[in-house]
């Protein structure tokens, strides 16, 4: 049975187009896109893709910063897909996560490292907001 390959992409507002982002992930047999801020919790294309999780699936996501902007919700996302027999892959960093394995360390370390960047950054972003 082949692998289904399932894109998520998550731009900033309504107004920006997801197009770059749909070429970097490349052909997929379905996709979720969400349009909201790194900060909004608010994702419900996210929560439909998590709905939709099933064994056998691929996720392929542009960068570690678009599904969770928290190392926290980050882990529990990969952990969920995980657990639930989906994998998942970062486009632009490179680690992938898959069922039943165990990830390499350095992509461990890539998804830790980056979602506290990632984290860093939608809190600076706030600051210079309320400022």
């Amino acid at each position: 049975m082949a692998v289904q390959l399932v894109g998520y992409l998550r731009v900033s507002s309504t107004d920006q187009n997801p197009e770059r982002r749909v070429e970097s992930i490349g052909p997929t047999d379905r996709s979720f896109t969400d349009y909201a801020s790194g900060g909004s919790t608010g994702r419900p294309e996210l929560r439909k893709r998590i709905g939709y999780a099933r064994a056998g699936v691929r996720i392929r996501v542009v960068s570690i910063d678009r599904p969770a902007r928290s190392t926290h919700g980050l882990h529990e996302l990969i952990h969920f897909f995980t657990g639930e027999g989906i994998g998942v892959e970062f486009v632009q960093e490179g680690p992938k996560f898959g069922p039943g394995t165990d990830e390499p360390p350095m992509d461990q370390l890539m998804l830790a490292t980056l979602g506290a960047i990632a984290q860093l950054e939608c809190v600076l972003i706030r600051e210079h907001q309320a400022e």
